[in-house]
């Protein structure tokens, strides 16, 4: 009788383990997929606040002198 607990004890603790080694497995892979997209939003606003430095740098200094060249030959006239 008791070898026959024992023994269904250490099934189910078996059993517990696998359990646990599959939800450690999956959170590993939750973890790397996390990195990987934290990674790429990163690399994303990098770009991103590089294409907005080059457009406020280029083109809105030269709408901005275009304008004012304009109001001046407004005023002018």
């Amino acid at each position: 009788m008791v070898g026959a607990v024992k023994e269904d004890v250490l099934k189910e603790l078996v059993k517990m383990r696998v359990c646990q080694q599959r939800v450690q497995g999956y959170l590993a892979d939750d973890q790397d997929t996390q990195a990987r997209i934290r990674q790429g939003l990163k690399e994303n606003l990098r770009t991103s606040n590089e294409q907005y430095e080059d457009h406020l740098k280029g083109t809105l200094n030269k709408l901005k002198r275009s304008y004012w060249s304009k109001c001046q030959a407004v005023e002018v006239s």
